[in-house]
């Protein structure tokens, strides 16, 4: 198969998947969010080689954590929700304190607003870049 095929596919389902995510989630119906971070952990480690484990095998309902490699010193947050709010929401989390030295990403898995240029609270400084 061509480049262009491998990606159009995989483009169409990423489309898919978010479309599905953010309708289920206008209805708080979140099974899909919770399905969502186990494709997210083998699909970003496919990507970056990421070693990520979904933090609720580890501990249940993680504040502000969804995926973690410990080795990476990486954090992830997987979320449906597209908002600047949301994100200082993660980053006030009293979670993160256990994680000094550690990168936050969050994934966005619905639709995007531009996050990336705004400016965030970051009251427990941990490595944090929107971009």
């Amino acid at each position: 198969m061509s480049r262009s095929v491998y990606f159009n596919r995989i483009s169409w389902k990423l489309a898919a998947l978010a479309t599905n995510i953010s309708q289920r989630a206008a209805n708080n119906i979140l099974d899909y969010n919770i399905h969502a971070e186990n494709f997210y952990a083998n699909f970003l480690k496919l990507v970056y080689g990421w070693e990520l484990v979904n933090a609720n095998t580890m501990f249940q309902n993680t504040a502000a954590i969804d995926l973690i490699d410990n080795d990476k010193k990486l954090v992830v947050q997987v979320t449906s929700q597209n908002t600047k709010g949301k994100v200082n929401a993660t980053l006030s989390k009293e979670k993160l304190k256990e994680y000094s030295g550690y990168n936050l990403k969050i994934v966005i898995v619905v639709d995007k607003t531009n996050l990336k240029n705004e400016s965030y609270s970051n009251p427990h400084n941990i490595e944090f870049t929107p971009k």
